[in-house]
């Protein structure tokens, strides 16, 4: 039996502390047409939501496991926030469903409650969902936007100062091109990683 080749697809990992930017869609869409036209798929990241749990986390003595489901739970709030300022985006919540081509937002919650091997911890944030679903789906390409700029290319560096979660080394295919790019900031220009 013959598998279907897949289909040309982009990961993009949009950060949570992006949602704060108030012309986030335009940003967005210019570098969505900047780039080559693939398949993107669209993981958005907790932001201010998932920083409550991580307070809560803290004065309560949650356990990591509890704190990591709630803030995936959350995830799927911020990805219905994106697809409401984000017009015309498609949006799915389970993998298969995901349309050949064209922007998609995708709530990770359905996949990650059923099919997830990520560690739950605060070691794991959507920088790692992000790098699970491009696995999932064998992603040309995985992006990560975010409002920082990384000073050097190298990915462990990026764990090293943060930019990047402890496990995504672990859990980010190497083959496969990564880039971070600043979206806060105009005119600021991908960093591919290595």
């Amino acid at each position: 039996m013959n598998e279907s080749a897949p289909i040309p697809t982009r990961v993009i990992k949009v950060g949570g502390s992006l949602l704060q930017c108030h012309n986030l869609p335009e940003r967005l869409e210019n570098m969505l047409n900047a780039l080559p036209k693939l398949r993107n798929v669209i993981i958005v990241g907790g932001g201010e939501l998932v920083d409550t749990i991580r307070g809560w986390h803290e004065v309560h003595g949650l356990s990591e496991q509890w704190s990591h489901h709630a803030s995936i739970r959350l995830m799927s709030e911020t990805a219905q926030l994106l697809k409401e300022i984000c017009h015309g985006f498609d949006f799915v919540d389970r993998i298969q469903d995901i349309p050949p081509q064209g922007n998609t937002i995708l709530d990770c919650n359905y996949h990650l409650a059923r099919h997830s091997g990520l560690e739950p911890s605060w070691k794991t944030t959507s920088d790692s969902i992000a790098a699970e679903i491009a696995k999932v789906l064998d992603a040309n390409e995985l992006w990560l936007l975010k409002s920082i700029s990384p000073a050097t290319h190298s990915v462990a560096d990026w764990v090293q100062n943060g930019i990047v979660d402890q496990h995504f080394t672990q859990t980010y295919d190497h083959a496969r091109p990564l880039y971070l790019l600043n979206l806060a900031t105009p005119d600021s220009l991908p960093v591919k990683g290595d």
